[in-house]
């Protein structure tokens, strides 16, 4: 959306906002015609002396004008508080529309038009409460300071009533239809607030369900619908409060009707102060409200900076980062390649190895049953044959365990399992191990197929002659040296073998350094974090 329909929006909520405070003034008041607050101050006062002396709960036809006047007055401030919330609407989805494809200081701009939508939506439903039922609201324009001894004493009666259950005027006509009023009248309000709290709720949950199945790299819209979030869940947190507090004051209504009606007895019999605190209080929740869902608010973006400054301070940069991630996706994803190709050689050897051998042996076992049934002499050798190629069976299927997790790992530690590797290697291998015993097993484990994985290369393509291997623990790491003498000039890149194993090293948390300069020798350490199991 352009700068232009931006400009008109803003346009017509100013308009709006001057029209709700002008429009109702301009509504002639019954009796006296022009608004005059003075006067409409005087006749709440009259009216309610003329009430209270009637001795019945009908109310009188001065009071009654009072208050469809009153109604009146707070239906405009409705109709136009809800053309103003839809304007505000319009216009804080056109600031989020240009942040989001313009400049980022579109972001404060639109967030103060949601909180500023926010508090119209509770004007709107103050001025609601108040059409549904008028005449509780308009006891709050009694004036603050009365000469009038006969309201001074009316108002007196009505606190003594209220305070003091023995009092004669408690079982007043008057006072017990403006408790049945009072008690409504916040029924009225908690049913307004709590359709509101459920409202701003799932709104709430809307924008935070939006909020994490957007792109992560779309970073403005996961913060605009954090921002929305935040408001929202604050305000329906609030209502929730004021909804808990109108349920008290229905449960207690006398207690209500004091608090319009004012706090201090005057005396009847002297010009006495009236608390006019009902318009200083209805004052501060219209501004309260706001100030509580910006401050919370404010609380949470500081909160957030502080949080984004401390990750700028600590985290690498954006280049060192996005390198470390594409580097560790790449590393796992020759993990899962080189444990996919482990899991299929085991397979292929089982298939190709041991089993053949054990068919084989099923087969010559069956001869030998059929000629030993016959009393051939060819039994016996057949016997023979199938006990060999048990034999190698066993062998073969020593072998590929010991390749998949070697039992001696298990039973006699790292040690001694490198010990047995040099010891079936066929280049003379010198070993200088000092390791304690209790490892933890994944440690071992991968120290002990880099060990392997050194001495097949060197037999296999460093000719070789000598290998030495050497390793400490200490200060909780592990280290390993596997040196051989052969013509070096090895490419670890170029290798499945030790990147696979570089790739399991990093697993562990470990790093795997590798040197090998044409001519030899070449020199494999590793380095592992590990403590006493």
């Amino acid at each position: 959306m352009r700068f232009r329909p931006i400009g008109l929006l803003l346009a017509a909520g100013a308009a709006l906002a001057a029209a709700f405070e002008l429009a109702p003034r301009a509504l002639p008041m019954p009796t006296f015609g022009a608004y005059s607050e003075a006067k409409l101050h005087d006749a709440v006062g009259s009216a309610l002396v003329e009430y209270w002396r009637s001795g019945t709960p009908a109310l009188p036809v001065h009071l009654t004008t009072l208050v469809d006047y009153w109604f009146q007055w707070h239906a405009v401030k409705v109709a136009i508080s809800a053309l103003l919330v839809i304007v505000l609407a319009l216009l804080t989805t056109a600031l989020w529309q240009k942040y989001l494809h313009a400049q980022a200081w579109y972001a404060a701009v639109a967030t103060a038009a949601t909180v500023s939508t926010v508090f119209v939506i509770w004007v709107l439903s103050v001025n609601i409460q108040v059409t549904a039922l008028p005449l509780i609201p308009l006891l709050g324009l009694l004036p603050g300071r009365t000469a009038d001894g006969k309201l001074a004493q009316v108002l007196s009666q009505m606190h003594e009533g209220l305070t003091k259950s023995t009092s004669p005027h408690a079982g007043s006509p008057a006072l017990t239809a403006l408790l049945g009023q009072a008690e409504r009248y916040q029924w009225v309000t908690a049913a307004i607030l709590a359709t509101l709290m459920v409202a701003t709720g799932l709104a709430s949950a809307h924008f935070w369900k939006r909020r994490f199945a957007s792109d992560p790299s779309a970073t403005r819209v996961r913060f605009m619908h954090s921002t929305l979030g935040v408001i929202t869940a604050l305000t329906a947190c609030l209502l929730l409060l004021l909804t808990a507090g109108s349920v008290l004051a229905a449960l207690e209504p006398a207690t209500s009707l004091l608090g319009v009606i004012g706090a201090g007895v005057p005396d009847p019999h002297a010009p006495a102060p009236l608390s006019g605190w009902a318009w200083a209080r209805r004052r501060a929740g219209l501004v309260g409200v706001p100030a509580t869902i910006v401050t919370l608010y404010g609380i949470s973006v500081l909160g957030g900076a502080q949080a984004a400054f401390a990750k700028w301070l600590l985290a690498p940069t954006g280049t060192e980062m996005n390198r470390q991630v594409e580097e560790l996706a790449r590393s796992r994803s020759r993990l899962v390649d080189s444990f996919e190709a482990e899991r299929r050689r085991i397979e292929r050897d089982l298939h190709d190895g041991a089993q053949q051998h054990l068919v084989l042996l099923t087969m010559k076992l069956g001869l030998a049953e059929r000629h030993l049934a016959d009393a051939d002499g060819r039994a016996g050798e057949l016997v023979g044959e199938a006990h060999e190629q048990a034999r190698l069976a066993l062998t073969t299927l020593r072998d590929q365990i010991r390749g998949i997790h070697p039992q001696i790992l298990t039973d006699f530690g790292l040690a001694e399992a490198v010990r047995e590797l040099a010891e079936r290697c066929p280049i003379p291998v010198e070993v200088d191990l000092d390791l304690p015993r209790g490892l933890p097993p994944e440690i071992e484990s991968t120290a002990y197929f880099v060990v392997s994985e050194a001495l097949t290369n060197a037999v296999r393509h460093a000719a070789a002659t000598r290998i030495q291997i050497s390793g400490r623990r200490a200060e909780q790491r592990l280290a390993l040296t596997i040196v051989d003498n052969g013509r070096g000039g090895a490419e670890p890149s170029l290798g499945t073998g030790m990147r696979g194993l570089a790739d399991r090293v990093a697993v562990v948390a470990g790093t795997l350094e590798i040197s090998s300069p044409q001519g030899g020798p070449t020199t494999v350490r590793i380095d592992l974090p590990c403590r006493y199991e």
